[in-house]
């Protein structure tokens, strides 16, 4: 996918630096913990992605912005070193598996509980939608839709970590499992309280009256 991001910090800022100087390819990997301001290789992921830089952009409070795409997944082996900013050795992490009917049923499990998410969610547009749920290669669609779901982190992380695209489509199913009970319950609270509040609404104007 293509994404943009902002970069604030000076380790992260020096290894753009050179990434744009030499083939514009960096790996990106995620935090444990948020907020840790200066993460040393304990406080990362061991799996991560290998991206293009595409686009940097240098913004007058010294952060930059860049337009990332993703490549592939990739492992990390090796820390070579720390300073100016870390340098890593990877592995790929190649998908292997041939799709079967197993994965098949899950592909289409997956999009229509996608589908009920968008629905219930209402923050992501039908466009993207259409372009999601037309996808029939089960490592791209489970993918995609991970990156339009608001889950934790460490549940994104599961799903990078796992190269299985059958597997990543089962943790996948469980996510939006879980996120769907939760979209439904919030959409049962809101029409308890609008009734609540027509009625209070009601019972007002009778008084009045």
């Amino acid at each position: 996918m293509i994404i943009p991001l902002f970069v604030g910090r000076s380790k992260s800022i020096a290894a753009l630096e050179a990434a744009m100087q030499g083939d514009k390819r960096l790996v990106l990997v995620a935090q444990k913990r948020m907020d840790v301001d200066e993460p040393v290789p304990s406080d990362l992921y061991s799996v991560g992605t290998l991206i293009n830089l595409l686009q940097l952009l240098k913004l007058p409070d010294g952060s930059i912005k860049v337009l990332l795409e993703g490549v592939r997944r990739v492992r990390l082996q090796n820390i070579l070193s720390t300073d100016p900013f870390l340098a890593v050795e990877t592995s790929s992490m190649d998908e292997r598996e041939s799709p079967t009917q197993k994965t098949e049923a899950l592909l289409r499990h997956v999009n229509s509980q996608f589908e009920s998410y968008v629905r219930l969610n209402r923050k992501i547009p039908q466009e993207t939608l259409l372009s999601i749920v037309n996808l029939d290669d089960p490592s791209r669609l489970a993918d995609n839709i991970a990156a339009h779901v608001s889950v934790k982190v460490a549940d994104k992380q599961r799903l990078l970590a796992c190269a299985n695209p059958t597997t990543r489509l089962r943790y996948l199913s469980e996510i939006l499992h879980s996120e769907l009970e939760i979209l439904e319950l919030e959409q049962n609270i809101k029409n308890e309280v609008r009734k609540q509040m027509e009625q209070s609404q009601k019972e007002y104007y009778l008084h009045e009256q």
